[in-house]
């Protein structure tokens, strides 16, 4: 979602019990798109068992032109 979020905009995401594991392998991707200050907010839902978490992204700049990529590209070449 970062190509689509403007300069200074944020972007929130619902995320299931795997957030953790997904930051760890995105911080890489994170600076690339010219996103920062990831951050989560737990977003519990009654009677679910699972830890769902708000995931919000501050993008600070442009997206750099290579972005957003061809369909495909991601896969061959992931960041």
């Amino acid at each position: 979602c970062a190509p689509l979020i403007r300069s200074g905009g944020r972007m929130i995401a619902y995320k299931g019990p795997s957030l953790q594991e997904e930051l760890a392998r995105s911080d890489r991707a994170i600076k690339a798109l010219n996103c920062c200050d990831p951050a989560a907010l737990d977003a519990p839902i009654p009677g679910r068992d699972w830890a769902h978490t708000l995931f919000i992204l501050r993008k600070k700049g442009p997206t750099p032109r290579a972005y957003p990529r061809k369909a495909g590209e991601a896969a061959r070449s992931p960041l």
